[in-house]
């Protein structure tokens, strides 16, 4: 990938008041029911988890998330190569249905019942 394709690198995530942080752990514990159902009903493959998680951990400029999003698909078998390249926004090296989950809108739906 040459370097004028490479993605401009997000704005790390700051918050301007802790009621913005709270607005998002209450956002985060609203979504506990779908979450769980991903990390425990064993509705998604956990690499294909991972690889989403880490996607938008990214997205969302989140340096802890990415980071333990990282570790945790390591942990499952996903390759640092396959990290590195979700992080340049090369997704190549991914088969199609990891490719897709990671490009897709509203990735949420892939772990609904």
């Amino acid at each position: 990938m040459d370097a004028a394709a490479v993605p401009p690198a997000p704005s790390p995530r700051t918050f301007t008041s802790p009621w913005e942080a709270v607005a998002d752990i209450a956002g985060l514990w609203m979504r506990a029911p779908v979450l769980a159902g991903a990390y425990l009903g064993r509705r998604l493959d956990s690499g294909l988890r991972e690889r989403v998680m880490v996607a938008v951990s990214r997205v969302n400029s989140c340096a802890g998330c990415t980071r333990g999003h990282e570790r945790w698909a390591l942990r499952a078998g996903v390759c640092a190569a396959e990290l590195e390249a979700i992080g340049l926004g090369d997704l190549t090296q991914l088969d199609d249905r990891s490719r897709t989950a990671v490009v897709y809108p509203n990735w949420s739906i892939c772990v609904a019942p």
